[in-house]
């Protein structure tokens, strides 16, 4: 450093005296000072830190080498923290040797290249004055004048150079830079050093993850159960595991590293009853683990009771440690029950697993359980709920389990399993009572109770009444004096039927009891059936008779015992009316079809003489084709012989067909043409036989005169499609909304009649009397039943009208079909039959008669307009065929009831109920007994069974779906409307479906 100038020295000393000189060096020094130990102390312990990490390094090393125990690991953290104190306070030490006043004066000193003036100056600001005080210091009390004099002249003259060197050392230390004297490098290289270190170990992380994380789990948790590092790396299921006591466990685990030939399972006690490592105690047991295909090894451990740590082990390497623990509170494993109903319900016992459904049972049912768990049982509770809130307690025992000369009491009181040997079920009973539920628990061998309930709900069943029905005859049944009448009766019980009767009542008198036969014992369900001779009877027409059906079941705690409970079938009408009235009814109910039928069944007789002479044709062209000069073949002969003959029958077939005219107008129109075309066959037949029995005739000839019958036949074809297909086709196509128009008029009838009849409830608006308000409950359900049938009487006028032909004739009758069912259903009568419904249901007599009644005025005010629906309908005939229109629509009006077919003399609709049920539209659901000469099973399409024409049954061809009886409902033991046990409805709700389902059969025959 350039030595300072005298102008700036002699500029210094004006402006600073000594003694702020001397504060000024003293400052400069310790600054330097601070400085020093500051980055003395921080590169100490950036050292300290790279020391510290290399000797937890050089220790991890060792612990990958050697498997270091715990205590040697703690030993090396603290080798580690030793290291990093000493190197710290090495480094400080050093620091503050070095900061001393003297040191770091000489440094300035040999900075500036004063010579020692800093280090003087900084001596002199701290030495005492030549009187032995220092500067400030208090003079003396007592001296002498003269010496006092001398010693003020020495010590000013001292002071004054003294003042001089430090005003000279203080700007000599000024003008040095810190860095000079301290400079930063050490702290730079030590900081260096740390990230160095740092870098290092974190590269080494990223080389080896796995062993890193390994040293870092054992150096920082050295007494957990950390296994040492190796190359194989283990995965085993499950990590954790809890067992019911006595379970076994399924142990998987895959090795990743080199190849392994061998793998044990380990089995160590829980860490809270061994001491030391691991890897120096005794196992409980080694099991081998054995490969599978996909990789992995799988070991079993059986029968738990214990809990303890088990891990994987290959040659010195192993996994970690995972704990299995042992649920030692009784599970209950599994539950079976034994119900047994009881003794006249003839049911065998029920035993196996508890139902999903609960258990269920008639009032005395006894149900015995049995409950199995994972440990020994000495008893068990059976706590019953019932619905009201009561609770019952039962003990369960051991199953099997006591022992001679034990007292149950005294071991239930005292819990003691002394009396009982080692068993793993116990049982338990009760009877039925009521429904609720049961909650079943047990107690193992250390008075442990489970610590979840068996739950199982209970129900109470009730010994519901049989059912009966009667399936022969129908509800509404016509038939002759002399027919045979067929019952059948079809009955069913849930537990038993005993007995089964026919009553039977003629012209309204007492009903008279008729036993029918039944299968021997107690049988569930069954079908008896037994005829009714009518001709014993002389009978005439008019008369009517009345049957129903009774049946008891074998219940011994009825009402009436030991008599059982009875249920009784509906009430059978069976009127008796002439043979002709019987065909007049056979009319209306099957005219159309059997029309259909027989024109048909011509026409299909002609379509087989056609195929027949068609092939026969072909014949001869290929004989002529082959050689023309040759005489016909034997062969071809007996094909023309045997065409003839079948043209001669189909001939008499048609013939017959049409010598029978049904009672019908356009039958009766159409029949002759049947006879003509039968004519005209038998002229086709006699040329065909007149071929076959030439010998010499000419195959070409024959070909071509066989080839004329068959245009003769095509010709027929087409007449009789023009003339009797299409007319009738015509017929059926608006014959569905002319039977609307009937069954909308009795639906009003039937609904005003409801309407008169609630009248005598007008008064009632809130009915009290129980037999009124059943009369009300019955009402109302009418007039849902009667809203319903009018929805879907809407519903079919819809589909009739839209299903109609596109044709511009019928546009008309389509128009007036949807315009009157959309103006049914704009008007608020299916309202006020909702409303009439909803005031019953409330027994409001008055608001029901009010809305019934406003429902039967709307709809009267209808008829009109329906009336000229069916109008359309029978005049678009006309317009259709002009020939036959007006026997078309008198037969539209002869094949609906009450359109003037003059049945009205004989009992018809007469005697008995009446109304409604007699008066349906159509007749399907009607039954007819007696002979029925018009129908023709033999060649109707769809006649009746021989057994059913013996009956005189008749079938009726419109109800599909029917069996052969023509009742409509099939006797089948499995069939919903039978009330058969085995269609898949639960027990609970069996009874219950089957009324329904009978209740809904009889509205439908309605």
């Amino acid at each position: 450093m350039a030595p300072v100038s005298a102008a700036v020295l002699s500029r210094s000393w004006l402006r600073m005296s000594g003694a702020t000189a001397a504060a000024h060096l003293r400052g400069r020094i310790e600054d330097l000072r601070r400085k020093r130990l500051m980055i003395g102390g921080t590169s100490g312990l950036c050292w300290g830190m790279v020391a510290f990490l290399g000797m937890l390094l050089a220790w991890v090393w060792i612990d990958l080498v050697l498997n270091l125990p715990p205590s040697l690991r703690v030993t090396a953290w603290l080798a580690a923290c030793a290291t990093l104190i000493v190197v710290i306070v090495g480094n400080y030490r050093k620091a503050k040797a070095s900061s001393a006043d003297s040191v770091l004066a000489r440094q300035l000193d040999s900075i500036v290249r004063s010579g020692g003036q800093i280090q003087s100056g900084l001596d002199l600001a701290s030495r005492p004055l030549p009187s032995g005080r220092r500067p400030n210091q208090p003079r003396p009390q007592k001296t002498t004048a003269d010496a006092e004099l001398r010693l003020a002249g020495t010590a000013a003259l001292t002071s004054q150079l003294a003042d001089i060197a430090v005003r000279r050392a203080a700007l000599l230390a000024d003008g040095v830079l810190h860095d000079a004297v301290v400079p930063v490098s050490p702290l730079l290289k030590a900081v260096a050093a740390a990230c160095g270190a740092a870098f290092v170990l974190f590269l080494a992380v990223i080389i080896g993850p796995r062993m890193a994380w390994t040293e870092i789990k054992r150096f920082f948790n050295p007494y957990g159960d950390h296994p040492a590092w190796s190359q194989y790396g283990f995965d085993v299921t499950p990590e954790f595991a809890s067992v019911r006591y006595g379970e076994s466990l399924e142990i998987e685990a895959t090795v990743a590293g080199p190849s392994v030939e061998q793998l044990d399972l380990v089995l160590v006690p829980p860490s809270g009853l061994r001491s030391g490592s691991l890897d120096d105690i005794e196992p409980l047991d080694v099991l081998p683990m054995f490969p599978e295909s996909s990789g992995a090894w799988h070991a079993s451990i059986a029968n738990i009771t214990e809990p303890f740590e088990y891990f994987v082990r290959v040659r010195r390497a192993r996994s970690a440690a995972f704990r299995v623990d042992v649920i030692t509170v009784p599970e209950i494993s599994d539950v079976r029950v034994e119900v047994i109903s009881p003794l006249y319900t003839g049911m065998a016992p029920f035993r196996g697993s508890v139902p999903t459904q609960g258990i269920e049972g008639l009032p005395g049912t006894e149900v015995t359980f049995t409950a199995t768990s994972n440990r020994p049982l000495t008893g068990g509770l059976l706590d019953i709920i019932s619905d009201a809130g009561t609770s019952t307690l039962v003990r369960m025992l051991p199953e099997g389990a006591l022992l001679p000369n034990s007292d149950p009491a005294e071991i239930l009181s005292t819990g003691s399993q002394s009396g009982y040997a080692e068993t793993h079920s116990v049982t338990g009973s009760f009877v039925i009572t009521d429904n609720g539920r049961v909650d079943l628990t047990v107690i193992d061998e250390a008075g442990q109770q489970s610590a979840e309930a068996f739950s199982v709900p209970v129900r109470l069943l009730q010994d519901q009444s049989p059912i009966v029905r009667l399936l022969q005859p129908r509800a509404v049944s016509f038939a002759t004096p002399t027919a045979m009448l067929p019952v059948q009766v079809a009955a069913e019980d849930d537990y038993g039927l005993r007995r089964c009767q026919l009553f039977r009542s003629l012209n309204d008198s007492r009903h008279l009891p008729m036993d029918l036969p039944t299968p021997e014992g107690t049988p569930r369900r069954f079908q008896t059936s037994t005829m009714l001779p009518l001709a014993e009877y002389g009978l005439q027409p008019g008369d009517e008779i009345k049957l129903f059906a009774r049946v008891e079941d074998n219940d011994p705690n009825g009402p009436d015992a030991p008599i059982g409970k009875g249920s009784e079938s509906g009430i059978v009408t069976v009127r008796i009316i002439s043979q002709e009235d019987l065909e007049r009814v056979q009319q209306q109910k099957a005219g159309m079809e059997m029309m259909m039928s027989r024109y048909q069944q011509a026409q299909r007789r002609l379509e087989r003489l056609a195929d027949e002479m068609r092939q026969v044709r072909e014949q001869l062209e290929a004989a002529q084709a082959a050689d023309p000069d040759s005489p016909p073949t034997e062969e071809l002969r007996q094909e023309l012989q045997q065409l003839a003959e079948q043209m001669q029958q189909e001939a008499e077939a048609i013939q017959q067909l049409g010598d029978k005219p049904l009672p019908l107008e356009l039958d009766k129109q159409l029949a002759p043409q049947l006879q003509e075309m039968a004519e005209r066959l038998r002229e086709l037949a006699e040329q065909a036989a007149g071929m076959s029995a030439n010998p010499n005739f000419n195959p070409q000839q024959a070909a071509e005169q066989l080839q004329q019958m068959m245009d003769a036949l095509q010709r027929e074809q087409q007449r009789h499609q023009d003339e009797a297909m299409q007319p009738l086709q015509q017929l059926a196509q608006v014959l569905p909304l002319k039977q609307n128009e009937a069954e909308f008029t009795q639906l009003v009838l039937k609904q005003r009649e409801l309407a008169d009849r609630l009248n005598s409830l007008k008064n009632s608006d809130e009915a009290s009397d129980p037999a009124e308000r059943a009369r009300m409950r019955e009402l109302e359900e009418e007039q849902h039943r009667v809203r319903e049938q009018l929805s879907d009487l809407l519903d079919r006028i819809e589909e009739n009208a839209n299903s109609l032909p596109d044709d511009p004739k019928l546009d008309k009758l389509r128009q007036s079909a949807l315009e009157f069912a959309q103006a049914v259903r704009d008007s608020q009568a299916t309202t006020e039959m909702a409303d009439a419904e909803s005031s019953l249901t409330e027994f409001n007599g008055g608001n029901g008669h009010f809305h019934s009644e406003n429902a039967a005025q709307l709809l009267e005010q209808f008829l009109g307009q329906c009336q000229a629906m069916g109008g359309a309908a029978g005049e678009s005939l006309p317009q259709f065929n002009p020939s036959l229109g007006s026997s078309m629509a008198q037969t539209l009006n002869q094949l609906v009831p009450g359109m003037g077919n003059g049945m009205s003399g004989s009992g018809m609709g007469q005697a008995g109920s009446g109304g409604y049920s007699t008066n349906m539209a159509t007749m399907n659901n009607v039954g007819m007994y007696g002979g029925l000469p018009v129908l023709d099973p033999s060649s109707s399409s769809s006649g009746g069974s021989e057994s059913d024409m013996a009956a005189g049954i008749f079938s009726s061809p419109f109800a599909s779906g029917q069996n052969e009886s023509g009742t409509g409902f099939t006797a089948s033991q499995t069939n919903p409307a039978f009330g058969g046990a085995d269609w898949g409805v639960p027990i609970q709700y069996r009874r219950q479906a089957g009324r329904y389902l009978q209740q809904l059969a009889e509205e439908l025959e309605q």
